[in-house]
């Protein structure tokens, strides 16, 4: 949330392409809805980046941040660990750095829980 992620939210009453991007300011999770609202969690989709649609010019700033010394092709396919030879600082401005750039690095879009933001031009 502190990096103004986007989400689309499917209304029940509306037709889908009445649907519209919004930025999610808060979850209330005791009640399992957007904060301040009736709009349950199942009901809207994060937009997000996949890890395939890395450029090389983020790739260089990953691989600064992240203390990763593998190929582009294995962050591109989601093939990637910090765990085992870096610190936990890299780890948490690695995750901060993903965050930030709104990619799926967990691999929400293929499970059908978030959006595909390429050429969309939301961010």
């Amino acid at each position: 949330m502190p990096y103004g992620v986007k989400i689309r939210i499917e209304y029940p009453f509306l037709k889908e392409e009445e649907w519209h991007s919004e930025i999610l300011y808060g979850l209330d999770l005791q009640r399992l809805c957007i904060a301040n609202t009736s709009i349950r969690l199942e009901e809207f989709k994060p937009y997000l980046f996949p890890l395939s649609s890395m450029t090389e010019e983020q790739y260089e700033k990953f691989i600064i941040i992240s203390g990763w010394d593998g190929d582009i092709d294995d962050i591109r396919r989601g093939k990637f660990s910090c765990i085992g030879y870096i610190g936990l600082d890299y780890i948490y401005d690695t995750i901060d750095w993903l965050n930030a750039h709104h990619f799926d690095y967990r691999g929400l879009i293929e499970k059908s829980l978030a959006l595909d933001a390429t050429g969309l031009n939301i961010y």
